[in-house]
């Protein structure tokens, strides 16, 4: 909130969305959970809808940033919404599955696992970010987040453009950079 009353000063209108899942209601089973996840996507595009519709709003200037779960979601808006032509998603995981059997139905038995991971298998943002095109795809993703992996290496360059950028120290190594993405080849500054 505070980020959004400091860009307002700038003239920037910012919709700021609170989801209900997992935060208010938690994962239960594949047929429930990956519903909830498509009920959320709308209403982030209900939410787009909104912004969209603010009369002196410069259409062609509209983005979304998405954190953790919002980037996951953001992911999915990225490819069912060819409104928004930049993406910014920060820390999302490829997988809705991986959070929810980790954190919440860590002891369920196996079978109810890979039914759970089947329910979820084309809602996951890593199966849905390479329709994302022609909008532009900005992240700040950590290639490896207790032991999930968003995008593994050669699915960015799949993508588009790989931009590796470091902000604080230029020394550090390539493999420690946050990466950037957007469409194009692969470069490296």
């Amino acid at each position: 909130l505070d980020e959004a009353v400091a860009l307002a000063k700038q003239g920037t209108v910012s919709v700021l969305i609170q989801g209900f899942f997992p935060w208010a209601v938690q994962p239960t089973d594949g047929q429930t959970d990956s519903h909830r996840v498509v009920e959320e996507t709308r209403e982030v595009r209900r939410a787009l809808d909104l912004l969209l519709s603010q009369p002196k709003l410069d259409r062609k200037r509209v983005g979304f940033v998405g954190h953790d779960y919002g980037a996951m979601y953001g992911s999915i808006a990225a490819a069912v919404d060819q409104r928004l032509k930049t993406y910014v998603l920060i820390a999302g995981i490829g997988s809705f599955s991986d959070w929810s059997l980790d954190y919440w139905l860590k002891a369920k038995p196996a079978e109810f696992k890979k039914s759970y991971r089947e329910a979820f298998r084309d809602l996951d943002p890593i199966a849905l970010i390479s329709r994302a095109a022609p909008a532009a795809l900005f992240g700040q993703i950590h290639h490896e987040r207790r032991g999930h992996r968003f995008l593994r290496r050669g699915q960015a360059t799949q993508t588009g453009e790989v931009v590796r950028h470091n902000t604080r120290n230029e020394h550090r190594s390539r493999a420690r950079r946050p990466t950037r993405m957007a469409k194009g080849k692969v470069k490296s500054k």
